[in-house]
């Protein structure tokens, strides 16, 4: 699943996948239910353009999330209310940041990382 539809992103972002014999539903911020129907994905692609857009409601039990991030968030409390642990126990799997302070992207933390 990936959630953004931009010609930079998006798009090609689901091009790798269909290449790699993936299934792919590309979503984007007018999609009906959004939450709803990113929970049905196992692999979990955030590239809407929001920070903070997909929430641990948007993501079922065990999904890698994989955060194509970009938004700066600069502000600790803003980036403390997006981010602070709150797919800690639902992703299987999370992408690493250069730099863990505040940054530029959705948190999915897993098994203690």
């Amino acid at each position: 699943m990936v959630v953004g539809r931009s010609d930079i992103v998006g798009k090609p972002a689901a091009m790798l996948l269909l290449n790699a014999n993936a299934t792919v539903t590309v979503c984007h911020s007018k999609t009906g239910d959004l939450a709803g129907v990113c929970r049905r994905a196992d692999i979990l692609v955030a590239a809407i353009g929001r920070a903070g857009m997909i929430t641990r409601d948007f993501v079922k039990p065990g999904a890698t999330v994989i955060d194509v991030g970009m938004n700066k968030v600069t502000d600790a409390a803003e980036f403390q209310r997006l981010f602070a642990g709150h797919l800690t126990k639902q992703c299987q799997a999370r992408t690493k940041f250069p730099d863990e302070g505040i940054h530029s992207g959705r948190r999915c933390a897993s098994r203690g990382d």
